[in-house]
């Protein structure tokens, strides 16, 4: 059956294992290492009897640094202690499928990969941009057209932003479904980075899908204006946001 605490709760419950259950197990016996205790211990008061729980309210309260056992020697810096704790919390995820894969695992405690932490936004980015180099700030920050974006510079340049204007689109009458495949594709480049940032895609919908094959054409925002009909021009941009809504 395996040891209690260590094993994963969908083995637990149901006596099923899966590709993710070992994952779960490995997280618990780091966790041990990192805070010198057993993963349950009825000695202690009700709210940390286990392991994990305790841990997780440890890190939900802006204790980490707490949680390290005494007895190391070398105390692990800040960064690399969150590193390690929030990369064990997504490995004791209730819910197997969000946990990772044991490749990546070693790519997170290696800082090769982001652990995505389930922290305020606000905390997530600026960890996040602690861990970007210069180059990656400077591709975040550069937006290209379509016409010269692809998977490959996408994750050579970290751009984090892509247009398409006038007249930029991925082929003649293109459907859809080839707008889908092109997006996703360059989204692909960007995911494969080694921080995973994704890319944020834009088209020019302020001067009408013009670029869209059966799409809907609008007035130019300046001969709206030149109507002086207020109301005409609210409608415009209702209709225009539902329909670059449904691209």
């Amino acid at each position: 059956m395996g040891t209690f605490g260590y094993v994963s709760p969908e083995y637990a419950n149901t006596g099923l294992l899966n590709e993710k259950s070992d994952v779960y197990s490995f997280r618990v016996v780091l966790l041990e290492a990192i805070t010198g205790r057993d993963p349950v211990d009825y000695g202690r008061p009700a709210q940390e009897v286990n392991l994990v729980d305790w841990l997780k309210m440890m890190v939900g309260s802006r204790r980490s640094e707490e949680v390290v056992d005494p007895n190391i020697e070398t105390r692990p810096s800040t960064r690399a202690l969150k590193r390690a704790l929030l990369t064990a919390l997504r490995c004791v995820d209730p819910d197997s499928e969000k946990r990772p894969e044991m490749g990546q695992v070693v790519r997170m405690l290696e800082s090769e990969e982001y652990p995505i932490p389930r922290e305020p936004l606000n905390v997530r980015i600026k960890d996040l941009m602690s861990r970007m180099t210069l180059e990656e700030k400077i591709g975040q920050m550069v937006q290209i057209d379509r016409s010269v974006a692809s998977a490959e510079v996408m994750k050579k340049y970290f751009i984090g932003s892509i247009l398409s204007g006038g007249g930029s689109v991925p082929a003649k009458q293109a459907s859809a479904e080839s707008w889908i495949n092109m997006v996703n594709d360059f989204q692909k480049g960007s995911l494969s980075t080694r921080l995973g940032i994704p890319m944020i895609y834009g088209i020019d919908a302020v001067h009408g899908h013009n670029n869209v094959y059966k799409a809907t054409i609008f007035p130019h925002n300046i001969g709206l204006g030149a109507t002086r009909q207020v109301k005409w021009t609210y409608y415009k941009y209702v209709l225009r946001s539902s329909r670059a809504v449904m691209l």
